[in-house]
């Protein structure tokens, strides 16, 4: 669990600085965020995850589903 959860900021940490590199507004970036699926691959491993409308985040890490969340807070990405 530690690992998806390392993982989740991994990608919320890139994910803000994708959004801090363009001129993105936090409505804009709602908008590209909301339905879209990400697939990953690093040292520990692979998976996906879905930002869902309602602010859910769906993580399939190693085939283990988790659960997280994700919003904009300004001009950038916040998941946890």
């Amino acid at each position: 669990m530690k690992k998806v959860v390392a993982l989740a900021i991994g990608i919320g940490l890139i994910l803000t600085a994708i959004a801090q590199a363009g001129d993105m507004t936090g409505a804009q970036l709602k908008k590209a965020f909301t339905g879209t699926s990400m697939t990953f691959t690093g040292k520990s491993g692979n998976g996906t995850s879905v930002y869902n409308a309602d602010g859910s985040a769906s993580i399939v890490f190693k085939g283990k589903p988790s659960k997280g969340k994700w919003r904009v807070k300004g001009s950038s990405i916040c998941t946890t």
